[in-house]
């Protein structure tokens, strides 16, 4: 009798431990799932942030260059114009230098952006998914 009162004490305790074990690793498993999830959420909206700026910074860049090119443009032929009397001449060689700098990004400067923006992106992107979570984690 005394061995049966164990044993089904033993046999219920040990269910209802199991139970709640199972439970609680089911729980413990969703949250750990549930917040490498938003982890991962913030390391996608964080690399797409910095692709952004990225692009935005580089588009202010190029931008403030032609207006600076513009300018000087039109101070050369200005100058040129009232030093030698002839605008024709001053535009003409101002639309044959833009049409050389055209030339020139055209052969080189292709390759050179290519090589900047792959640096840049490189950058951003580690080369595996454990080093993009190591990294998030070294910042915060």
């Amino acid at each position: 009798m005394f061995n049966s009162a164990i044993k089904h004490f033993i046999r219920t305790y040990m269910k209802e431990n199991l139970t709640d074990s199972f439970n609680r690793l089911k729980d413990t498993t969703t949250d750990y799932a549930r917040l490498q999830l938003k982890l991962f959420k913030l390391c996608v909206i964080q690399k797409i942030d910095e692709i952004f700026v990225l692009i935005i910074s580089s588009f202010v860049f190029i931008l403030i260059g032609f207006i600076f090119l513009l300018f000087i443009s039109a101070a050369f032929v200005v100058w040129y114009g009232t030093t030698f009397g002839n605008y024709l001449t001053a535009l003409l060689i101002i639309i044959g230098f833009i049409i050389l700098l055209f030339i020139i990004f055209y052969v080189k400067g292709r390759k050179w952006i290519s090589s900047v923006i792959m640096k840049k992106l490189s950058s951003i992107f580690p080369e595996n998914e454990e080093n993009l979570f190591r990294k998030k984690q070294k910042t915060d």
